[in-house]
């Protein structure tokens, strides 16, 4: 039997409040969601790395640092590594006190 390595990638995304305290808690469990065991018949599959992407309309780097920091956690605790991190500031586009989150 030959082997065939296959890289897959899950994306996910979720829109918060930036002065939510639990905001990186969810951070960390959407990490968790994209580690989940993926339905590609055939193949056993175990995650890598992951990274994210961040934006808010008005950046404020404790919300920012409380965001990335579950996302880390959540790296951390199913041995991944958090390769790359985007941060984007897009006022008019999303109100200042709301944040959206995607990782990959």
């Amino acid at each position: 039997n030959e082997v065939y390595p296959l890289l897959v990638c899950d994306v996910k995304g979720l829109r918060g409040r930036n002065d939510n305290e639990a905001s990186g808690c969810h951070a960390k469990d959407l990490v968790l969601s994209v580690t989940q065991e993926q339905d590609v018949p055939g193949h056993v599959l175990k995650p890598l790395f992951a990274m994210d992407y961040y934006a808010t309309g008005d950046l404020n780097v404790e919300d920012a640092a409380r965001v990335v920091s579950g996302v880390a956690a959540g790296c951390q605790e199913n041995s991944l590594s958090l390769l790359d991190g985007e941060v984007a500031e897009l006022p008019g586009a999303l109100a200042n006190t709301h944040f959206h989150l995607v990782v990959a």
